[in-house]
């Protein structure tokens, strides 16, 4: 009868954990800033930048989540005046919990997000010449989470047939891509 008790306990659980929650994310990023290259004379280099969005989470309480990211906005960077949007997909995600087998506790978030942002002035394809390409991973509550985040953003420049002002080390060899990194915070949205 107690295993009983047990399962009807561990079902209403599971019961409860299935739904949606919509989290706010502040994402600090060093980015590697291109400047005045228009004739594929300029620099680039590290500017501290602010990227804000959502991150939508629904479960079905028994499997891994599906995360979806949406409204995502540079509030540091503009190109003609606008604030830089990106359009978000979550190509990896884990939220998990870790906690004591003996006390049957899991409190604290383990969370690692793979994360394409696509941004409005590309004029390419979504690729990672063009693209934003981040890992968010980080642990707290279900409530808070804070983390760290790397990955590589791509100038952009080839898609507009100028030459970055990148290049691979060791080498005269061009490219777009170099690294971001930096930190995040996600709070549930209420």
């Amino acid at each position: 009868m107690r295993w009983l008790a047990s399962i009807i306990l561990c079902l209403s659980a599971c019961v409860a954990c299935a739904g949606a929650v919509t989290y706010s994310v502040k994402m600090t990023l060093h980015v590697p800033r291109v400047y005045n290259n228009t004739k594929s004379r300029g620099y680039r280099k590290y500017q501290r930048q602010t990227v804000k969005g959502h991150l939508r989470v629904t479960t079905d309480g028994k499997t891994e989540p599906q995360v979806e990211a949406y409204g995502f906005y540079n509030a540091t960077h503009r190109v003609g005046g606008v604030n830089v949007r990106y359009a978000g997909t979550v190509t990896d995600a884990i939220f998990h919990a870790i906690g004591n087998n003996g006390t049957g506790k899991f409190k604290t978030a383990s969370v690692c997000l793979s994360v394409d942002l696509d941004p409005s002035y590309n004029v390419g394809i979504d690729e990672p010449d063009n693209a934003l390409v981040i890992t968010m991973s980080g642990k707290g509550t279900a409530k808070r989470i804070a983390g760290n985040v790397a990955g590589q953003i791509g100038c952009g420049c080839r898609a507009y047939g100028h030459v970055s002002p990148t290049r691979i080390m060791w080498t005269d060899a061009v490219t777009d891509i170099a690294a971001v990194h930096g930190t995040f915070t996600m709070k549930e949205a209420k």
